[in-house]
Parts: C-alpha cells; structure tokens; sequence
C-alpha cells in the first residue's frame, strides 16, 4: 500500500472499458496479441485457444454467443455482428496489425517492444511509440 509520501505510478488498465476481457466459451481471461497478421483476431485464451474480436466481446455479441457450436447464430443481430467483425479486420488491413489503438496500453511491454519499428502505418505507429513511451515511464 503506497504511502503519501511514495509516488504512486499510473495504474494500467487490466481490462478495456467497452467490453469484457473473459473467454466466451471457457470463461478464462483472454490475452491481447500484438500480430501483424490483420485477419487475426486480437484477443486469445490460452486455455481454449480460440480468438475473438472486440465486437464479439461486447455485452451484444456475448448474447449472441452459442458455446456448444462456438458460432454467433443467425438473424439480423448475427448478420450485424458478423458485418462488425468485417470492418474491424478492414481496419486491421489498413494498420496492418490485428491490435486495435485503443488495445495498445492492455499489451504486454515486450509485445509493444517488439513490434515498434515494424509497424508500416504512420498513424499507428505513432500510437505505439506514444503507448511504448509512457509504459516506459511507468514500468
């Protein structure tokens, strides 16, 4: 416990604020990945290994979420959450990672260490060097 004369350092995020970082079908905790393959879902259990995408992890696509088939099922909500998917892969494709910007402070230090300098989209990487910069900071 920090005492009030010891520095606290900024505490990072353990999970993302928009949707829950707990496998769907095992219930574990997922692990964010830093790939440069952008078809790549950016979440992964360990235990399960299966991917997600952040639109399948919100409360919505959770509802939607049929484990014994590990599909999404059918209907106008599924189409959505499918065409959802699609355009976070397309964006994947133009950064040319499967890490979303707003992921980048839940990565490990190493990951974002390894992929600083390889990262071919300007805005993205100036996002990486801007997260690597204040984890150094911290850590």
């Amino acid at each position: 416990m920090p005492t009030q004369s010891s520095p606290v350092a900024p505490v990072l995020p353990s999970a993302h604020p928009l949707y829950l970082t707990t496998c769907l079908r095992c219930g574990g905790p997922l692990q964010p990945v830093a790939l440069p393959h952008p078809d790549t879902a950016p979440w992964l259990c360990p235990l399960c290994r299966l991917g997600f995408w952040a639109c399948e992890l919100t409360m919505a696509g959770r509802r939607l979420y049929r484990g014994r088939f590990h599909a999404f099922g059918h209907g106008a909500p599924a189409s959505s959450l499918r065409a959802a998917v699609h355009e976070e892969r397309k964006a994947a494709h133009v950064r040319g990672w499967s890490l979303r910007e707003d992921e980048l402070y839940l990565v490990p230090l190493s990951s974002l260490q390894a992929i600083e300098g390889k990262v071919r989209h300007a805005p993205f990487a100036a996002l990486v060097s801007s997260a690597l910069s204040a984890r150094k900071v911290v850590g």
